[in-house]
């Protein structure tokens, strides 16, 4: 089947639910990255510190874990989201875009694992590699194309939730 040239648009502030979404897989993937960025380094200190202090104290691990919790949410601040939330959702060609206030990532569509349509808004999951919460998709906000066209583009890839 020939690839169709079709050009989708949303834009505008992302409400309701899809805002949500979007906050809670952003605090998910923050949260999984810092932990696991984070955890060879605490790991090599609390040997360092049994090794030289001979003390092991349990409390110093529930420390470094809210540590590592606090700074994972500071994406999610009122300072930057504003910065974070996705503004502009473009799909053309076999490429999708997303624009936020701070950055634009653009993804192949064959990075494309499965889009879950959850009402009123649809919600890009992408492989591991190109792993972003920025792929939200408010219905309201839709200023070019169709939601048949979307539809149709992501045909066998759409998951209704």
């Amino acid at each position: 089947m020939g690839e169709i040239n079709i050009m989708i648009e949303f834009n505008g502030k992302l409400t309701g639910n899809a805002k949500k979404i979007f906050y809670k897989k952003t605090v998910c993937m923050a949260i999984s990255v810092m932990l696991m960025g984070s955890l060879p380094g605490a790991m090599a200190t609390l040997i360092a510190w049994y090794l030289y202090f001979k003390i092991f104290e349990p409390y110093y691990i529930l420390a470094g874990f809210c540590v590592v919790v606090i700074l994972s949410l500071l994406p999610c601040t009122m300072f930057f989201s504003k910065k974070i939330i996705p503004q502009k959702v473009i799909v053309k060609e076999n490429l999708i875009s997303s624009q936020t206030g701070f950055r634009t990532k653009t993804i192949s569509k064959n990075d494309v694992k499965k889009v879950c349509d959850y009402g009123d808004y649809y919600y890009i999951v992408t492989n591991f590699l190109n792993l972003s919460s920025i792929f939200v998709c408010q219905k309201d906000l839709l200023i070019k194309g169709t939601l048949e066209d979307f539809e149709m583009l992501f045909g066998d890839k759409i998951v209704r939730r």
